[in-house]
């Protein structure tokens, strides 16, 4: 059998209305301990403006579906979406084709729109794996592979006059 690992935090439904997260977003937990030990939790979101597009495969082909957003209708060729886009460092014509429509699974209550993505001509699909993310970020219109998670430690000293 194969597993695929899925990344994600649940349970956060209330707060992903109360600060009117979108796909893409970026959303911050913190951890503070003090030297006595205690420790306090925090949550934030950093609103993104990013257009997700995940990697998929219909036929053995690979494509990729557009993730829910309203910011990619702005780019509308028809059936199509052209982005002037920064890839790998420099500027591109970005095209997501459409390929079709097709369910994702037998038991999808809908059908999905599929798409490549071409730069140049070529598809930039074969660098990218199954269910991996690509995003577009807006702000600067940069392409380029999503980081899902990212953790760190920072230690830092405490002031005694605390």
């Amino acid at each position: 059998h194969k597993y695929i690992v899925v990344e994600r935090i649940s349970g956060l439904g209330e707060f992903y209305v109360q600060t009117d997260a979108k796909v893409g977003d970026e959303i911050l937990i913190e951890k503070i301990e003090n030297n006595s030990g205690a420790v306090q939790y925090y949550i934030d979101l950093r609103h993104r403006h990013a257009i997700v597009f995940q990697v998929n495969s219909i036929k053995g082909k690979r494509c990729v579906d557009i993730l829910p957003n309203d910011l990619i209708e702005d780019y509308a060729n028809g059936v199509n979406y052209d982005f002037d886009v920064i890839y790998n460092g420099a500027h591109h014509i970005l095209e997501v084709k459409f390929l079709e429509e097709a369910k994702k699974k037998i038991t999808s209550p809908r059908a999905t729109k599929f798409y490549d993505l071409l730069i140049d001509g070529e598809s930039i699909l074969p660098g990218y794996s199954y269910q991996e993310y690509i995003e577009l970020v807006t702000d600067g219109m940069r392409l380029g592979r999503m980081k899902t998670y990212c953790y760190s430690i920072l230690k830092m000293m405490e002031d005694k006059d605390e």
